[in-house]
């Protein structure tokens, strides 16, 4: 928290130490972790997003698999563990394969 009472609601981190932002971290008013966004290729650009539960786990991950920002890959999780994922192959924003685990 800042001197004016303002709260930080993302926070950019340089994982790799490579001096290129890689993952950004995003926080409600309370301190907790809503959502991080990543570089999967750890080159600045952001391709992926992990949502949270208020509990801390993983919900769901999205990913541009072109890196382009949209999503063609919604990985879901239940307890921890990768449960569904689904994929939009032809590129109409929508899934059209699906995976069960």
């Amino acid at each position: 928290m800042s001197r004016d009472g303002a709260q930080a609601t993302r926070v950019e981190v340089d994982a790799n130490a490579d001096g290129v932002v890689d993952v950004w971290n995003y926080y409600d008013l309370a301190r907790n972790l809503q959502k991080r966004g990543f570089s999967l290729s750890q080159d600045g650009r952001l391709d992926a997003w992990a949502y949270y539960r208020d509990d801390g786990q993983v919900s769901r991950i999205e990913v541009s698999s072109s890196r382009d920002g949209t999503v063609d890959r919604w990985e879901h999780y239940e307890q921890g563990k990768l449960v569904r994922v689904e994929e939009d192959t032809n590129r109409d924003g929508r899934p059209d394969a699906w995976h069960s685990y």
